[in-house]
């Protein structure tokens, strides 16, 4: 067994009422079930469910959660950014429906930053 730390952001984090936690588990699949078991609330399994999940910045796919791991590990747990779902309705979970806005880009002429917004 090796260390898996989650760190969870946003909603993950709402979700999991904490910002990290450590596990002892072969794979980041066996982490993610020890979380889920941890808590009584059906919600952060829902949440946890519609999560990108990165290491070392990168997505790893649903099918490589199993893979063994060689040494201690940082788990981030991303939920959708932009369209999201309801974690609170069953039916809504996993069903992610695109925001398709366009961005405007202002410049701020008195302190010379950009500022983005959506367009409406």
């Amino acid at each position: 067994m090796t260390t898996v730390r989650l760190h969870y952001w946003a909603g993950a984090r709402a979700a999991a009422g904490t910002e990290v936690e450590t596990w002892s588990a072969d794979s980041i699949a066996e982490a993610l079930a020890a979380a889920r078991q941890s808590r009584e609330d059906p919600r952060f399994a829902r949440v946890l469910s519609i999560c990108s999940v990165l290491v070392d910045g990168v997505v790893v796919r649903s099918e490589a959660l199993d893979d063994p791991l060689d040494g201690p590990v940082t788990v981030e747990i991303l939920p959708p950014f932009a369209g999201g779902s309801d974690a609170d309705h069953d039916e809504d979970v996993g069903q992610l429906t695109p925001i398709r806005q366009p961005v405007a880009r202002v410049m701020d002429t008195e302190s010379r930053n950009v500022n983005t917004r959506l367009s409406v």
